[in-house]
């Protein structure tokens, strides 16, 4: 299960946006704060696998938050959208703080179902390659710390299986 921290000061969004994540799939855990202090203590104690946040918080600005994010060597490269009823921030929140995307308030469910999906594709991808850089780190194929009993060929037809079960109708379009 995947972890999504909203970081909203305005509860009708909250309340909009957790019920699009809700839409697109059960298995997130959608945690939300409204102060960016509150999001940052959040982020040090968790594993959180994309960033919504508001460019215009109560206590600073949400680019403000994404720097500091930025600065934690685990979330160096995690997705993060920005949202905002001010329009004139994206280039500096894409160039500075290299968000994957922006939504400009008041944007509808198609706008976002989009933008997070992307997002959180991106987030499982580099989930997985970190986990493959690990293993080929300490000089073992994937397939044989998976299926240490297994032949190379045997384990690989498994892992590729698994692999292909795992994906959604539209993943499987691209395979």
């Amino acid at each position: 299960m995947g972890k999504v921290l909203l970081v909203e000061d305005n509860t009708n969004a909250v309340k909009k946006i957790v019920r699009y994540i809700d839409n697109i799939s059960a298995d997130l855990e959608v945690h939300s704060v409204s102060e960016a202090g509150e999001a940052l203590q959040y982020a040090k104690a968790n594993d959180v696998s994309l960033f919504i946040l508001d460019i215009q918080l109560e206590d600073y600005k949400g680019t403000s938050l994404a720097k500091q994010l930025r600065e934690l060597p685990e979330y160096k490269y995690t997705p993060i959208i920005f949202e905002t009823a001010l329009a004139g921030e994206e280039l500096s929140a894409y160039r500075d703080v290299k968000c994957y995307s922006f939504l400009v308030k008041p944007f509808g469910e198609e706008e976002f179902v989009t933008a997070f999906r992307d997002a959180l594709g991106l987030s499982k991808q580099m989930s997985l390659n970190a986990f493959y850089q690990m293993v080929t780190m300490f000089g073992i194929s994937v397939d044989e710390y998976f299926y240490p009993d297994m032949g190379a060929d045997e384990a690989a037809k498994k892992r590729i299986n698994i692999q292909l079960n795992s994906l959604s109708e539209s993943e499987l379009r691209l395979v």
